[in-house]
């Protein structure tokens, strides 16, 4: 028997956030998605990216689980496509998924100002099983029941952490004679980031927080014997360095 396709669609996620006492009991989160379907075989290399909670954080802390609940609709649920050994092809039998949902227990934490990373990857050839037994769907073609196919999910997950910052970088100069500053300050307002200026007026501040992909700061430069300057709403994102220039009287 050759696998070919394996379909899975559902119809909610959600995570369990561990509670911040001891004594409490947690809670469970569901995640908004767009992708309610997806296809293991097909999904190769690449696989397919989904990013949980789009619109709303989604609270730092440490979480235990992450559930899948299997949408169990006609037509839906998990369905596999199989060639027999007589080189037949069977499309969308039903497959069973005994607990009708994933559950996945794997401790993770969500840290502010980071992408958190959880790689599925489904063992497809050992998660699909024959049974031996028959269903009750009757295969025109082969003029006989379908086997019975179970789904029992071999998964190997992975968690990792991706820092969502950005950076801010730029000159410091005299507004009269255009000359570098060289020592001033820039800093980041809220932040505690802060960096001084080198001989030709430059200055480089990494590591600025942007939150779900793009915030924005205050950036104020100072000098001794200048009036210090600021620039409200500079924008900065993910894996970019915004530029902030400024010439001080």
């Amino acid at each position: 028997v050759e696998i070919q396709e394996v379909w899975i669609h559902f119809s909610a996620v959600s995570v369990h956030k561990a509670a911040d006492e001891p004594e409490g009991e947690g809670e469970w989160i569901d995640i908004p998605i767009e992708n309610e379907s997806f296809e293991l075989i097909g999904l190769g290399k690449e696989g397919l990216e989904a990013l949980l909670a789009e619109d709303d954080y989604v609270p730092s802390g440490k979480y235990t689980q992450i559930r899948v609940i299997i949408d169990e609709d006609e037509e839906k649920g998990v369905q596999v496509t199989y060639e027999d050994e007589n080189d037949l092809v069977h499309e969308n039998v039903p497959a069973k998924l005994p607990s009708g949902e994933l559950k996945f227990v794997h401790p993770f934490n969500v840290v502010d100002s980071t992408t958190t990373i959880i790689t599925l990857d489904f063992i497809v050839e050992e998660s699909v099983v024959f049974t031996g037994a028959t269903s009750d769907m009757y295969n025109e073609d082969t003029q006989q029941y379908e086997p019975r196919i179970i789904l029992k999910p071999v998964v190997k997950l992975s968690i990792e952490q991706e820092s969502l910052v950005g950076a801010i970088s730029g000159t410091v100069i005299d507004a009269d004679t255009d000359d570098p500053i060289s020592g001033a300050t820039v800093v980041v307002e809220d932040t505690g980031l802060s960096a001084n200026t080198d001989e030709d007026g430059y200055y480089e501040i990494a590591d600025v927080p942007v939150g779900a992909g793009t915030a924005t700061y205050t950036v104020t430069a100072s000098a001794e014997d200048y009036d210090s300057a600021s620039e409200e709403d500079v924008e900065v994102s993910t894996g970019t360095t915004s530029t902030v220039d400024f010439a001080l009287n």
